[in-house]
C-alpha cells in the first residue's frame, strides 16, 4: 500500500484532527476524491519537507518500542509546559506535563531544541494535583527505567541533582551527579539507601547518554552513561509513598542542589528496559527519538 493510498480522500491541512498527534500546520494541501478508510490507519510522526514544489509528507517507522513508556519529554517548546509527548497504551497523558520555573526555552539539545537550567533555582516540574498519577514508581513491585541526554556546565566543584520524585528525603528516588565525579542513587524505605555507582561522570560539557533501572522484585537498581558497562546495587526496596514530587533539575532536600545545563530527550517507563532497547535509544551517540 502506497502512502497516497493510505491518504484517498483526506485533506491533509486538517490531517491532525484525525491523528490527535502530528504537529504543525502542514500547507498547501491536496484533497483526493476517493472515500478515507480509518481502519487501514496507521500514522508514525510524520517528517515534513517543505520546499519541494508540492508539498508532501514522509513517514518513517520509528525504531523505538514504546512498549511501558509513561512520559516523554523532547524539550522543544519555545514558551508554556513541556508536554508528555508518550503514545504508548499506558501514558500518562496530560498528568505529566512539566511546567517550567525559571530555566531557558530554545537552547541547543542533542536532538532539536533542550531546556537550560541556570544551577541557582532553575526547575521543572508536575503539578501538584497530579501527585497521584505518579505513585506508579514508588510502589513495591515497580520497575522503572529513567533515560535523558544531558550536558552539565557546572564544574566538578558543584553537585547537581538531576531527578527527585519524592518530596520526601526518606522516600521514593533521588538522582545526584557529585563533585567527585560520582552518581548518588538515593533509593528505598526508612533510611534511604544510597547507592554509589561506579562509574564516573564525564568531564566535560558534551551531551551525554544516562540511564538508570530498577526492578524492585530483586531490588537491583543500575546506572550507566553512554551505553557503557552498567555498574548495579541490590539490596533495597523503594517505599510505597503517595508524596512524589516529580521534578528535574532539583531535589528538594536541605542541600537543594540545583542542575547546572541542559536536559533533552527525557523519558520515564513502567518496566526495565533491556539492554538492546537502551541501545536504541543511544543510537549509536546521535541520539533517538521515540516519536
Amino acid at each position: 500500500m502506497s502512502e497516497k493510498d493510505i491518504f484517498q480522500g483526506v485533506n491533509i491541512r486538517n490531517l491532525k484532527i484525525l491523528t490527535g498527534k502530528i504537529k504543525g500546520t502542514l500547507m498547501p494541501y491536496q484533497s483526493y476524491s476517493q472515500s478515507f478508510r480509518p481502519s487501514i490507519l496507521h500514522i508514525p510522526e510524520p517528517k515534513y519537507y517543505p520546499n519541494h514544489g508540492n508539498s508532501f509528507l514522509s513517514f518513517q517507522p520509528s525504531p523505538v518500542d514504546d512498549t511501558g513508556l509513561k512520559a516523554y519529554w523532547k524539550f522543544d517548546e519555545s514558551s508554556g509546559k513541556i508536554i508528555n509527548q508518550s503514545q504508548s497504551a499506558i501514558d500518562m497523558g496530560a498528568t505529566a506535563d512539566l511546567t517550567v520555573t525559571g530555566a531557558t526555552f530554545g537552547a541547543v539539545g542533542k536532538i532539536g531544541d533542550a531546556l537550560d537550567f541556570d544551577g541557582i533555582n532553575d526547575e521543572c516540574s508536575a503539578d501538584d494535583s497530579v501527585v497521584a498519577d505518579w505513585n506508579w514508581m514508588h510502589q513495591n513491585g515497580a520497575t522503572l527505567t529513567t533515560v535523558f541526554w544531558y550536558a552539565k556546565d557546572f564544574p566538578d566543584t558543584k553537585a547537581g541533582d538531576m531527578l527527585c520524585t519524592s518530596f520526601a528525603f526518606t522516600a521514593g528516588l533521588l538522582t545526584r551527579f557529585n563533585p567527585a565525579r560520582t552518581v548518588n542513587i538515593f533509593y528505598g524505605a526508612g533510611d534511604f539507601t544510597t547507592f554509589t555507582t561506579g562509574v564516573i561522570v564525564p568531564n566535560d560539557t558534551n551531551y551525554h547518554f544516562y540511564e538508570m533501572r530498577y526492578d524492585d522484585a530483586t531490588g537491583v537498581m543500575g546506572v550507566n552513561f553512554d551505553d557503557g558497562t552498567e555498574s548495579t546495587d541490590a539490596g533495597n526496596n523503594l517505599t510505597n509513598t503517595t508524596d512524589a514530587q516529580r521534578v528535574l533539575g532539583l531535589a528538594f532536600d536541605t542541600n537543594a542542589s540545583f542542575f547546572d545545563g541542559r536536559m533533552d530527550e527525557t523519558s520515564m517507563w513502567d518496566a526495565r528496559l533491556s539492554d538492546a532497547r537502551l541501545t536504541i535509544l543511544f543510537g549509536g551517540g546521535a541520539g533517538q527519538e521515540i516519536y
